[in-house]
């Protein structure tokens, strides 16, 4: 929940901008408005405040013309108290992540502290490599190697589990992916990290409700500016082309210079003639035709003519060769295959069905042939309006044109039904397509149009000619065979056409066009060549006047153009960026830089003058950057050449830390090896500095300190804050296996107790299994543990945590509960020392003793004499 002070603060910086906005355009207002009901502007929104900033510019876009709604008072209640923190509470099932086992789940605690420890090489940094991908990091790195070792080619992908405002979600994660925006709000903390905020510029996290405003308002200037870009591009496609016009002409330098400026005036000043210059035109045309009746002119318009021809010859041939290709001959061919199935299928049924008839082939092509004439004829001459055949009282055969019996009416009525079924009707579509195509093919040309044209290769025996004369033959040729094989059902011996000669009339074209040129270059062309240019002027001029209308329509394109620049240049977010700067500056910056002094003290720094400065801004983000001062107050130039690595590492800590004061919500915040270099002094400082940040959020520290593990395990009893560890192993095959407690040397002695119930109820399966050596090596490995048990019990029991292996610090005022210790307690201590020591794996017990190794319940039986040992005195130190 946020405090009045924040709250107040969020109101003060929402009316500041509401201020601020009168200044702005109406469309900008209008998206503030529009962020302070929602952070995220939709397409459709970034769509209609760019056809705002259009209007503003006297353009119509496309679609709707929405008005603007400027932000007012009434738009800037405070919006509801809340910023839920993002908690991060599940990595699982990984898969080809580095070498990580699969089918693993990491669990985060939605409060206060987990500590994941590894050795070195367990899988530590492949699971926190995946967080900086996911989360907020400053340095997220490359991509996420897949298992080298297995040869796995998938994407290294998983699933992460998180929540916020009490709703959990599941996400499917996989490497390069765009990870939610919610997971933007878990910070990420490591070694790569801690160079990053030493030595580069780190933007502010945190702004506040009107701040983020503004961040929204320039990346909607920046979506607004993509659209108008893309109108803009469009606008260029569509450019007016001056192909065609001399480059040295009054035409192309009118239309080079073309401007949202030009009038019609201008345009009509050369695109319009006048009637004394239509006159010369055409008398120029006069003049120049003169001039090329005779000499070489004439020779090139001869050639160029013969060179038509021949282009005309090539676009025969090609017909020629087109048809019939091979595609036609294969449609040829299955339908007359067709033509005949449907043909022996009528036979077929014709045979089946009139058998008994006075005639044979009944059905057959010829009978059919007699049928339909003679329903023609009944239909158009005999019995006109009715339907053949006509068999009523008293009708006569239209054939022999007797009287029709009974039964030869009934024999008329059955050929007609024979006619209408679908065999009948299948053979009259097999017929009518293979007619189309016996048309098709007696069309298609063999020879050219014109014999004459033939002349224009030149006499027989040229290469030119010999080629066509060949393509025609065999074209004639593949025609007859295909007629043939269209009789005899032969396809095997139909030929192909030749090959067109292409190359040949090319290569023969090339050489009447030099020639054609050589001709017109013998000319003089002093008298043509002014009067030529003089009509090409004129006849350029004429043509623009043509086409007025698409000039007209490339003038008001530019003006399209210069408005939409001017749309972009209101879409700079310069304005945007100095009113964040001063308002991060007014309600962000000075709490931050103290923060980031106060944290530097918390954590031990104190021999260094280091400050936090802002360096400017950009898009909305204000830049802030770490500098070591020297006594006159100038700064030190490189950070990282200075420090030490453990004062690097307390520095970008601090800042991390600080940064995260000034964060709304209780996002889960995640430490790899924090306190990697760093003495004990700052270890110990490090450790109480992330417990007091786990009581308003959830932190997750990787580590391999044991040492520091067990400062943040005992500093988080201390402050009465939720404490969870977890442990990860590696085996030969894999890393990263997940264990849901601390290794046995990081668990206090009660979690023990636990550990070693466990292990009895194993040996204990093995005894009743008959499995001697397992239940013998399973109760030696007990009673080690339970002697280390023994050991810890003295530490955190009876001496009552005053004196810890590992801690720093003799804590004499716990001294006190412990001065109750009675002999009794010696006692009991004693026998399970001794006890443990018999059966200790670690104890090599004489030949003699030939010692047998306790029955499963007497190994209970002394691990629960720890258990009530411990019980019965906290219990008498708790009255």
């Amino acid at each position: 929940m946020l405090s009045i002070r924040q709250r107040d603060r969020r109101v003060t910086v929402l009316r500041d901008i509401l201020d601020w906005s009168t200044s702005r355009p109406d469309w900008q207002r209008d998206a503030l408005r529009r962020l302070v009901s929602a952070s995220v502007l939709t397409d459709q929104d970034i769509g209609e405040l760019a056809q705002m900033v259009q209007r503003s510019r006297g353009l119509k876009g496309d679609g709707a013309d929405p008005s603007p709604s400027p932000l007012s008072e009434a738009h800037i209640a405070l919006p509801a108290a809340g910023g839920e923190g993002v908690v991060l509470t599940a990595l699982r099932d990984f898969t080809n992540v580095n070498a990580l086992a699969t089918k693993q789940t990491l669990n985060f605690e939605a409060a206060g502290l987990t500590v994941v420890y590894g050795d070195n090489g367990a899988g530590k940094s492949g699971y926190v490599r995946v967080l900086k991908q996911l989360c907020r990091a400053r340095s997220p790195g490359d991509g996420i190697l897949g298992n080298l070792i297995s040869g796995d080619s998938s994407v290294p992908h998983g699933f992460v589990e998180y929540t916020r405002a009490g709703q959990k979600t599941t996400v499917q994660w996989s490497d390069g992916s765009v990870p939610p925006d919610d997971l933007s709000a878990v910070s990420v903390f490591d070694t790569d990290c801690a160079s990053v905020y030493v030595d580069d510029e780190s933007p502010v996290a945190y702004r506040p409700f009107g701040l983020d405003l503004l961040a929204g308002l320039a990346s909607a200037c920046d979506r607004v500016k993509s659209l108008l870009q893309a109108r803009i591009a469009a606008l260029h496609s569509q450019r007016l082309s001056a192909v065609g016009y001399s480059l040295d002409g009054t035409v192309h330098r009118l239309l080079q210079s073309l401007s949202p400026r030009t009038t019609r005036v201008e345009i009509d000043a050369v695109g319009v003639l006048s009637a004394a210059e239509r006159e010369r035109m055409q008398m120029l045309q006069l003049q120049i035709a003169e001039i090329d009746l005779d000499g070489p002119q004439k020779r090139a318009a001869e050639l160029r003519n013969k060179a038509s021809r021949i282009k005309s010859i090539r676009t025969e041939l090609a017909e020629i060769h087109e048809r019939p290709s091979t595609p036609f001959a294969t449609s040829l061919k299955a339908a007359r295959d067709a033509h005949a199935t449907a043909e022996e299928a009528a036979r077929l049924a014709s045979a089946l069905r009139f058998q008994d008839q006075p005639l044979p082939h009944v059905g057959s092509s010829a009978w059919r042939s007699l049928w339909e004439a003679a329903r023609v004829f009944s239909t158009s001459e005999a019995y006109k309006d009715t339907r053949f055949p006509y068999t009523a009282a008293g009708a006569l055969c239209v054939l022999c044109q007797q009287p029709l019996e009974p039964e030869a009416a009934e024999r008329l009525e059955n050929f007609e039904r024979f006619v209408q079924d679908r065999s009948q009707q299948a053979v009259a579509a097999a017929v009518r397509n293979l007619s189309a195509l016996r048309t098709q093919l007696q069309s298609a040309a063999t020879s050219l149009r014109s014999a004459v044209l033939l002349d224009d290769l030149g006499p027989s025996g040229t290469v030119q000619r010999e080629a066509v004369v060949s393509l025609l033959a065999t074209a004639t040729a593949r025609k007859e065979s295909l007629e043939e094989a269209l009789g005899s059902g032969d396809w095997q011996s139909v030929t192909e056409c030749g090959t067109l000669p292409i190359p040949q009339l090319e290569a023969l074209l090339l050489d009447i066009e030099k020639a054609a040129t050589e001709a017109e270059s013998s000319s003089n062309p002093s008298q043509k060549a002014q009067l030529q240019a003089e009509l090409v002027q004129l006849q350029e001029r004429d043509r623009l006047g043509r086409e007025i209308d698409a000039v007209l329509a490339e003038i008001e394109r530019l003006s399209v153009i210069h408005a939409l620049e001017k749309c972009i240049a209101d879409t700079d977010t310069s304005a945007i960026t100095r009113k964040s700067t001063q308002l991060t500056k007014a309600y962000v910056s000075d709490a931050l830089c103290k923060t980031f002094e106060d944290e530097l003290q918390a954590l031990g720094l104190r021999h260094l003058s280091v400050v936090m400065d802002p360096t400017g801004g950009s898009k909305g983000t204000l830049y802030h950057k770490v500098e070591i001062r020297r006594p006159d107050g100038s700064a030190v130039a490189g950070v990282s050449r200075v420090l030490s690595e453990g004062e690097q590492r307390c520095i970008a800590l601090a800042a991390f830390l600080a940064e995260l004061t000034t964060q709304d919500g209780g996002s889960t915040i995640i430490l790899d090896d924090p306190v990697s270099s760093l003495d004990h002094e700052r270890r110990e400082a490090i450790a109480r500095r992330l417990v007091s940040e786990s009581e308003r959020r959830p932190v997750v520290v990787f580590t391999h300190d044991l040492v520091f593990l067990l400062s943040l395990d005992r500093l988080a009893k201390k402050s009465s804050v939720a404490f969870a560890g977890r442990h990860l192993r590696r085996s030969t095959q894999s890393v990263g296996a997940v264990i849901g407690d601390l290794p046995w040397y990081g668990l206090p002695v009660s979690r023990r107790l636990g550990v070693l119930k466990e292990r009895h109820q194993r040996v204990a399966r093995h005894h009743k299994d008959g499995l001697v050596d397992e239940y013998m090596e399973g109760a030696w490995v007990i009673y080690g543990l339970l002697r280390e048990s023994w050991e810890r019990a003295v530490e955190e029991v009876l001496l009552n945590e005053a004196i810890l292996r590992y801690g720093r610090e003799i804590q004499t005022k716990r001294l006190e509960k412990a001065l109750d210790i009675t002999a009794a307690d010696y006692a009991v201590l004693e026998a399970g020392m001794d006890r443990c020591s018999t059966f200790n794996a670690g104890h090599d017990a004489a030949p003699a003793a030939n010692l047998q190794m306790p029955e499963p319940d007497e190994v209970l039986k002394d691990i629960v004499a720890l258990e009530t040992w411990i019980t019965s005195i906290r219990k008498r130190r708790s009255k």
